[in-house]
């Protein structure tokens, strides 16, 4: 059955698009929203000849009230709708960079904290002393601890180290907020969202 919160619509201006195309629009737009969105939302993808060529426009309205427009020109209908796909992608994921950096609230605890600083080599304005690791009595293993080398912290803002975080595929990313100037650190939690912490206040 289909869910009507998740519509698609595509049409064809002076123009008989065909089946074929209709249905690659439909799976394309909404596998793309879906990907960056998990509420309902509603498109339309219009295609219209434009000289020897197609051009080819979309619409997606979010639940939220966040609209994207896009459109794209080619000699080839199917072309067109994937350079369309590409750049409604692209907004979704500054759109879902931004409910996240307003969403997010400080998570984890002090030792969480103090974990990320040390691998990344930020600077604690509040340090506590080392507590060297003792082995298990069990199996006489202890994991080794590794100095490295202190590492530049970027002036970014947070939406910036968001996408730092995802395109550089790490697990966490110290920076100092260019909108306040405290180190901030922001990580991928165990449930899939992004934690942000401001260090300085913690």
């Amino acid at each position: 059955m289909l869910d009507r919160s998740l519509s698609v619509r595509v049409t064809g201006k002076n123009l008989d698009i065909g089946e074929a195309l209709r249905q690659q629009a439909e799976n394309r737009i909404r596998e793309s929203v879906q990907k960056y969105y998990d509420g309902g939302f509603s498109s339309r993808v219009t295609v219209e000849k434009d000289g020897t060529g197609f051009r080819t426009e979309c619409m997606v309205h979010l639940d939220t009230g966040a609209v994207m427009n896009v459109s794209a020109s080619s000699h080839d209908a199917y072309d067109s709708l994937k350079q369309i796909v590409e750049r409604i992608a692209k907004q979704l994921r500054r759109d879902k960079r931004k409910r996240t950096s307003k969403s997010l609230k400080s998570a984890g605890d002090a030792g969480m904290i103090k974990d990320v600083l040390s691998v990344s080599g930020g600077n604690n304005p509040s340090p506590e002393p080392f507590e060297p690791i003792e082995s298990e009595p069990e199996t006489g293993y202890a994991r080794p601890i590794i100095a490295e080398a202190g590492k530049q912290i970027d002036d970014v803002s947070v939406d910036q180290a968001i996408e730092r975080l995802e395109h550089g595929h790490r697990t966490h990313y110290v920076f100092r907020n260019s909108g306040t100037g405290r180190i901030n650190v922001v990580h991928q939690r165990p449930d899939g969202a992004i934690g942000w912490i401001d260090v300085t206040a913690a």
